[in-house]
């Protein structure tokens, strides 16, 4: 997940104070969840208060940015999206979990971009030993993780009848 904040929640606090220990507490609980949390300060002002909260949200949340401060820092435009093209990069990934193993592991047809990709270990994808992942490998990874392949499907067939 990636949380925007200027670090001085309100919305919990009926008072209209801060809320920052609840801010705090449900990043820790989506990461117990298996959610981790990028937490980039948008806007935010040199109030010590805030910075505190941001700096425990992005700790807290699994996925600290590396150096101080450790989450991102955005105040313009600009540095947000250098900061979400970061994160991005970060999240990226050639392994994409399945439901589970494929009805039948042969009849099975994988697409980057609506292409195509064809079984291969070097170039192309194959599935995790368990059958529950399906890996792309070579340039379809590079693409993956470069941003250029943006979508990838995989289709079970069913049966006998081969898939489109």
């Amino acid at each position: 997940m990636v949380l925007v904040t200027d670090g001085a929640p309100t919305c919990g606090n009926a008072q209209g104070g801060g809320d920052d220990a609840n801010a705090i507490a449900m990043v820790s609980t989506q990461l117990t969840r298996g959610f981790g949390t990028f937490v980039v300060g948008l806007a935010t002002s040199n109030d010590a208060q805030a910075t505190m909260t941001l700096t425990s949200m992005s700790a807290n949340g699994g996925h600290p940015r590396p150096g101080s401060p450790n989450y991102y820092l955005a105040n313009n435009t600009d540095e947000l999206v250098a900061a979400l093209a970061t994160i991005t990069g970060q999240v990226r990934s050639c392994t994409f979990q399945l439901s589970g193993a494929p009805p039948d592991p042969l009849n099975v047809k994988v697409q980057a971009d609506n292409v195509t990709v064809p079984p291969s270990a070097t170039d192309g994808w194959g599935y995790n030993p368990s059958m529950t992942s399906v890996i792309l490998t070579g340039t379809y990874c590079s693409r993956v993780l470069d941003g250029t392949i943006t979508n990838v499907t995989v289709l079970f067939g069913c049966g006998i009848t081969g898939i489109p």
